[in-house]
C-alpha cells in the first residue's frame, strides 16, 4: 500500500472494517461473549450449578434449563432444556433435548443432543447423535456418530470417521479435514443417484485407499474444504450450488447497516485518531494484521481461562464483553482504512503510467467505499471468511498498536499525563 499523506486534525482518513455477521458461522470474540453471558444466572425456568464438579446422575431428570461452570460438566441423566456450560470438560452421556453450547478444553457427545452443538473447544467429539446442527471452532473436531443437520468447523483438523455420518452439508474451515465416513446422506437417496456438479462438499485432493466418492461428488471448481482434504468414505450430495452464487440475507444487510453507522460515529467523534489507524493499515499492513491476529487469538484464550474459575468468572463475563465491542471497533476501522486505501490506490496507479490525477481526500468517501467493497467480498462464498478474517485484523490490529503506543508515552511521561492515543505519532 502507498503511503498517505496526513492532511491535518480534520481530514484523518479513518480504517475502518465492520466484520459481516455470517448466519452459519460464527466469529470467535462474538461466540465467547454469547456463551459467557449466557452463564449468568437466568430467570426461574433455568438452573446455575457453579462448583468444581457438576453432574447430572443417570437416574436424574431435569425439566429445566441448565447453566453450569467447573471444572467438569458431566451429564449423565436428562436434561429437558438446553444446557450452558463453561468449564474443563463438558461430557453429555445421557440426553439433553434442547441446545448445548459450550466453552471447555474437552467436549464429548457420547448420548444425545436433540438440538444444536455449538462449542469453543480443543477437541470436541460426537460419537452420540446430534439432532441438528454442529458448529465447532478449535483444534480438532471429530464425529464418529451421527449429526442430523449441517456441521461448521474452524479450526486445525476437521474428521468424519468410520462410521460417522452427516446428514446435512459440511463445511470447514481447517488445515486438514478427513471424511472416512458419509457426509450428506439424504433420506432414500444412496451415493450415485445425486445430480451432477450437485456437491456442497469440496472433495478430494487426495482420495484415500479405499475411497468410493461418486464422480458426480467431484467438483471442478473452488474446493471448500481447504487445503488438505482426504476422502475414504461416500459424499451423497442434495443439492447443486452455485460456485460464485452470492449468499446475501437481511442479517447481512443490517451488518452493512450498523457498521456504517458506528463508523459514521467513530469518524465524525474521533477524525484524527481515525486516520492515524488508517495510517497504520496503508503504511505498515503486515504487522498491523499480525498484531490484530496474535489479539484475536490470545485474549479469548485468556477469558476463558478467567471463566474456568468462580472467581475469574465476573471478570471474563466484563473482558468478553470489551473485546467483543473492540472487536466490533476494530472491524469498522479495518473497512475505512481499505475505503482511505482504495481512493489513493487509484490516482496513484495513474500517476504511474502519466497520467495526473490529484488523490482523493475524503474520509467520509473512504469509509462509504470501504464499506460497499467489503460488504460484496464478505457476499462471495469461498472468500467471504477470509476477508472477515483478514479486515478485524487489520483494524484491532490498528487499535492495538496505537494503545501500545499510548501507553508507553504515558510511561516515558514518568507517571504524569502523557498524551492521549489520538495524540501518538505514527
Amino acid at each position: 500500500m502507498a503511503r498517505r499523506e496526513q492532511s491535518g486534525p480534520d481530514t484523518g482518513e479513518d480504517g475502518m472494517m465492520g466484520g459481516r455477521v455470517d448466519r452459519r458461522r460464527f466469529a470467535v470474540p462474538l461466540l465467547v461473549v454469547v456463551l459467557l453471558l449466557a452463564s449468568l444466572p437466568g430467570p426461574a425456568a433455568a438452573e446455575t450449578r457453579l462448583r468444581p464438579t457438576v453432574t447430572v446422575p443417570a437416574d436424574e431428570t431435569m425439566t429445566e434449563d441448565l447453566t453450569a461452570a467447573g471444572a467438569s460438566i458431566v451429564v449423565l441423566g436428562t436434561v429437558k432444556g438446553d444446557v450452558t456450560a463453561v468449564g474443563g470438560d463438558v461430557i453429555v452421556v445421557g440426553e439433553v433435548t434442547g441446545d448445548v453450547s459450550a466453552v471447555a478444553g474437552r467436549v464429548t457427545v457420547a448420548g444425545r443432543v436433540g438440538g444444536s452443538l455449538s462449542a469453543v473447544a480443543v477437541t470436541t467429539n460426537v460419537s452420540g447423535t446430534v439432532d441438528d446442527s454442529l458448529d465447532s471452532i478449535g483444534g480438532r473436531t471429530t464425529v464418529s456418530g451421527r449429526v442430523r443437520g449441517p456441521v461448521d468447523v474452524i479450526g486445525v483438523l476437521a474428521s468424519v470417521e468410520r462410521g460417522g455420518t452427516v446428514a446435512g452439508p459440511l463445511q470447514t474451515t481447517a488445515i486438514r479435514t478427513e471424511v472416512n465416513g458419509t457426509v450428506r446422506e439424504a433420506v432414500g437417496e444412496s451415493p450415485g443417484t445425486a445430480p451432477a456438479n450437485a456437491s456442497r462438499v469440496g472433495v478430494a485432493d487426495r482420495l484415500g485407499p479405499s475411497a468410493h466418492a461418486p464422480k458426480s461428488a467431484r467438483p471442478t471448481g473452488p474446493h471448500l474444504l481447504p487445503p488438505v482434504t482426504v476422502v475414504s468414505g461416500s459424499l451423497s450430495p442434495a443439492q447443486a450450488v452455485s460456485p460464485l452464487r452470492l449468499d446475501v440475507s437481511f442479517v447481512d444487510v443490517y451488518g452493512f447497516v450498523a457498521n456504517l453507522l458506528l463508523g459514521v460515529v467513530l469518524v465524525g467523534v474521533f477524525p484524527r485518531f481515525s486516520g492515524r489507524v488508517a495510517d497504520l493499515v496503508d503504511t505498515d499492513p503486515v504487522r498491523t494484521g499480525a498484531t490484530g491476529l496474535g489479539t484475536l487469538l490470545f485474549v479469548p484464550v485468556v477469558l476463558v481461562l478467567f471463566g474456568l474459575s468462580l472467581f475469574g468468572l465476573p471478570l471474563a463475563l466484563v473482558g468478553a464483553l470489551l473485546f467483543w465491542t473492540l472487536g466490533w471497533v476494530g472491524a469498522v476501522y479495518g473497512r475505512f482504512a481499505i475505503g482511505v486505501w482504495l481512493l489513493s490506490a487509484g490516482p496513484n496507479a495513474l500517476a504511474s503510467v502519466g497520467v495526473d490525477v490529484a488523490p482523493v481526500e475524503n474520509r467520509w468517501g473512504g469509509l462509504f467505499l470501504g464499506t460497499v467493497v467489503v460488504a460484496v467480498l464478505l457476499a462471495v462464498p469461498y472468500a467471504g471468511r477470509v476477508v472477515d478474517l483478514v479486515v478485524v485484523a487489520l483494524g484491532l490490529g490498528g487499535l492495538t498498536r496505537l494503545s501500545y503506543r499510548a501507553y508507553r508515552a504515558t510511561e516515558r511521561a514518568g507517571g504524569t499525563t502523557g498524551p492521549s492515543i489520538g495524540q501518538v505519532e505514527e
